[in-house]
């Protein structure tokens, strides 16, 4: 019984870390995304003003 318990009080805390781990990549990616896409619409901007 107190076993089990243990087993499943550990689990959440892995899943919590996985999920942390992946949201941090995730805003990583999203933040490099935003830097190319900003750069790319200024790009367009220059591009349209010339």
């Amino acid at each position: 019984m107190h076993e089990t318990e243990c087993r499943r009080h550990l689990k959440p805390s892995k899943q919590r870390r996985m999920l942390q781990i992946l949201l941090r990549r995730k805003n990583l990616v999203a933040t490099i995304l935003e830097r190319i896409f900003s750069s790319t619409i200024q790009r367009r901007s220059m591009h349209d003003s010339s």
